[in-house]
């Protein structure tokens, strides 16, 4: 009997615990994993795919050895549904790369467009026609954390605005846009010192 072994049989009350938190960390690591792949973050991608696979492999020895115990298959399969849950929380917290805003006003296009740009953002205006007449389409690449205010202060200025975001991998943007935490009071506090 190997030490893992005698470590199992000697905590095996609490297998199931563990084999579900490793499965909730390992599925969570890996949602991420894929999204970062996704967004051509290659270095992150490899290192979170080193420590899942580390993870997962814990994980099912613990199975592998306990499988006679219905309640360690439970709790792998359950750890597995709430690492995808969690994982993606998580990437919805990190909100990692840009998205681009498209919105189209019947009569407030122009003046969504001048308030975003306040804000630093630089936005592109195009007239459009639709079966009633002309709209104004304004398109913008933002940081995926600053989308949602950009949504709040065109839906201020025309609450019957379209708006519609989609992801993108990259950008070949030469001027940035000055985030929303750098527009802050305290970024002036801290130019008068």
């Amino acid at each position: 009997m190997t030490d893992f072994d005698r470590l199992v049989a000697e905590y095996s009350t609490y297998l199931p615990i563990f084999i579900f938190l490793a499965r909730v960390t390992d599925v969570s690591m890996g949602t991420v994993r894929t999204i970062f792949i996704v967004r051509g973050m290659r270095l992150r991608a490899s290192i979170i795919g080193f420590f899942e696979v580390a993870v997962w492999v814990l994980a099912v020895s613990s199975v592998v050895r306990k499988l006679d115990d219905p309640l360690n298959v439970v709790a792998y399969a359950g750890g597995f549904a709430v690492g995808n849950w969690v994982g993606m929380w998580c990437e919805s917290k990190l909100a990692i790369g840009k998205q681009i805003v498209r919105i189209i006003s019947r009569d407030s296009g122009h003046e969504i467009a001048n308030i975003i740009r306040q804000y630093g953002f630089i936005v592109t205006e195009l007239v459009g026609r639709w079966r009633n007449g002309t709209v104004t389409i304004c398109f913008l690449a933002a940081p995926r954390k600053e989308v949602d205010f950009i949504i709040e202060t065109a839906t201020a200025v025309d609450t019957e605005a379209l708006i519609s975001v989609e992801d993108i991998r990259a950008t070949n943007e030469k001027h940035g846009t000055t985030s929303v935490k750098q527009r802050t009071k305290w970024k002036a506090i801290l130019k008068k010192k």
